[in-house]
């Protein structure tokens, strides 16, 4: 039994997307725990989120029988760009919201790069192991 044929199409990219708002548009998301890693972490955790979520969309978008809606490329390239839009988003959201959270070009940059390479992994990732269109 193949659980994920089985769920509803769009849950993970709906978990993915929940999770990501909690990330970012909570004033405490990880509570009191302070996390130092290194200059600039953040911005990987951002390219990751981003990343993810433009794979679930790629992912959850063809799914069903492995094949597009669309042609492959026009596909990968609208989940990318619905993945940037959605960093942008949180990012603006971010400077017009007062919970202690900042809007950097930089985090909308990584969002960006993630969104793409993410896509793109997940188009190929979808070609390579389901039937060709």
């Amino acid at each position: 039994m193949n659980l994920y044929r089985k769920s509803p199409r769009w849950l993970p990219t709906l978990v993915v997307t929940a999770v990501i708002c909690y990330l970012t548009l909570s004033s405490a998301p990880l509570g009191d725990t302070p996390i130092t890693l290194f200059e600039g972490a953040d911005k990987v955790v951002h390219f990751l989120m981003f990343g993810a979520l433009a794979g679930a969309l790629c992912l959850d978008w063809s799914r069903r029988s492995g094949k597009w809606i669309m042609p492959r490329s026009v596909s990968v390239t609208l989940c990318a760009l619905l993945s940037a839009l959605a960093g942008v988003g949180i990012e603006w959201l971010q400077s017009s919201m007062e919970a202690g959270r900042s809007a950097e070009w930089a985090d909308g940059f990584a969002d960006g790069l993630g969104a793409v390479t993410g896509a793109f992994v997940a188009g190929w990732m979808v070609w390579r192991y389901s039937s060709h269109e």
